[in-house]
Formats: structure tokens, sequence, C-alpha cells
């Protein structure tokens, strides 16, 4: 009852952001259907005509809601725009709204954890993020955000089981390199290099992982490493985590692979 009744009300805010001529039309359709309806039960000779005439004034009322709707967005594509442009201040704010109002899914959750991670706030990334695991434990989503955090906080053993985890549920075959790197960081390299010889192995991977899986591969003995044009295509991703994050162990760590991909890149 709880979660209609907050249905209804939603459904009626949006219905306060249509535009009046919108409104008018929309409502106008919905008692000219209710009309048709009582009519058609009511009058046998005009069941037929007051049948058609409610069926085209309720597909009238649909048309008018997707003419309504055409430009509206719900506040959780919002935030995710605003992440995806970098203006991480106006997603948390959004989603903190959702998760105060009790609005807000894991997937809303999941975001905001991920968000407080990009600004450097990692206590708080984990806590979110732990809140949205315990919501959802099934789904790849929230555990891979928790790993990434686990990951950038340094906590190496417990990123590899989130990780191990989220691949289990059918997380992207791209957490392969996440995973990965975490062995690489926990000292598994064994393990690391089985995960990172699958990303390499990947179409089109992203430069920034693709970049680093080769690196770590030529770390632990692999015959192979970055190209002038996969460290060009890459680094730049790699320093901006090692500022972000430059008060971690993890932080620290990549900044020496950073300073050793610098001087490959020159050599090469």
């Amino acid at each position: 009852m709880g979660r209609f009744t907050r249905l209804f009300f939603e459904r009626f805010r949006q219905f306060q952001q249509w535009e009046r001529s919108a409104q008018i039309g929309f409502v106008l359709a919905i008692v000219l259907a209710t009309v048709s309806a009582v009519v058609s039960r009511r009058v046998d000779e005009l069941r037929t005509p007051a049948t058609i005439g409610a069926m085209g004034a309720l597909i009238t009322a649909q048309f008018i809601f997707m003419w309504a709707h055409r430009g509206m967005i719900t506040p959780f594509t919002l935030a995710q725009r605003h992440y995806l442009h970098g203006e991480f201040d106006q997603a948390i704010a959004i989603l903190e709204t959702l998760r105060s109002a009790d609005e807000a899914d894991f997937k809303a959750i999941t975001l905001l954890g991920n968000t407080y991670r990009q600004v450097g706030d990692l206590d708080k990334s984990e806590a979110v993020l732990y809140e949205a695991v315990n919501i959802k434990p099934d789904h790849y989503f929230p555990l891979y955000g928790f790993g990434r955090t686990l990951l950038t906080k340094g906590c190496y053993a417990e990123a590899v089981t989130a990780f191990e985890q989220g691949l289990e549920l059918g997380a992207p075959s791209a957490t392969h390199f996440d995973l990965g790197e975490a062995l690489y960081r926990a000292g598994q390299v064994d393990d690391a290099k089985r995960s990172l010889l699958l990303v390499i192995e990947i179409p089109e991977g992203e430069p920034h992982r693709v970049l680093m899986a080769t690196y770590l591969l030529q770390q632990m003995g692999e015959p192979i490493k970055p190209s002038y044009a996969q460290i060009d295509a890459g680094l730049r991703y790699w320093e901006a985590q090692a500022v972000l994050f430059a008060d971690t162990v993890y932080g620290q760590a990549v900044q020496r692979d950073i300073t050793h991909l610098s001087l490959m890149r020159e050599e090469i």
C-alpha cells in the first residue's frame, strides 16, 4: 500500500509538470473514455459506437501521456548525466535527496557510492556501497562499485572477493581487469596473470584498462609491453587516479606505475 501511494504521488507530481494543454487534453480523454464505457454498458443500441469511442479516447490519452513525457527524465537519469559529465556535486545532491526521501533503489544508492569515490570521499563511498550491496546482494552492480572503493582504499583482498562475486553474478567481462589489478596488488601473481590476460583479448577494450593490464603483465614477467600509443591513450586516466587517491597506498602504488610508464614512453 505504501509503495502504491508513493507511486501515485510521483505520477501526480509529474502530471503537475505537464504543459497546460496536455493536462486538459488528458483529463478530457479520460472523462470521454469513462462516459463512453458507462454508455456502452447501459444503452444497448449505443454499445458498439460507445465502445469504439472509449477505445479511441484511451488511445488518445496514451498518446497525450507519451507526448507530455517527451522531455521529462527521472532524477536518477539526471544524476547519471551529471556523473558522466564529471558534475559530481550535482549528482550527489540529487541522489542524497532521493535517499533521504526513501526513494532511492539499489542502483541510485550504488551510483551515490560511486560518486563519493570520484570526489575522494572513500569512507562515505564504502558505507553507501555496503548499504547497496545489502539491499541487492544478488546483483553485480553494487558489488563492482564496492570492489572499486575497497581497491582504492588499499583493501586488496576484500576487493578481490567483491569482484569475484560480481563476476559470478554476471558482471561485464571488463571486470576481469579490476579483479586482475586487485590480485596483482595483493601479490597473487598467478591468478592476476590469468585475469589480466583475458583483458588484453577483449576487442576494443578501454584504453586505460588495456594499458595497465599490459603493463602489469610485463611486470609479472610476461613477454609483452605497452606501446607508445597505448601509454599515450591511457596514461592520463591513471594520472588522475593517482592524484585523487594520493593519500592511500593504492594511489601511491599507481603513482609509481605512472613514473615507470612515463620513462618507458621516453625510451620508445
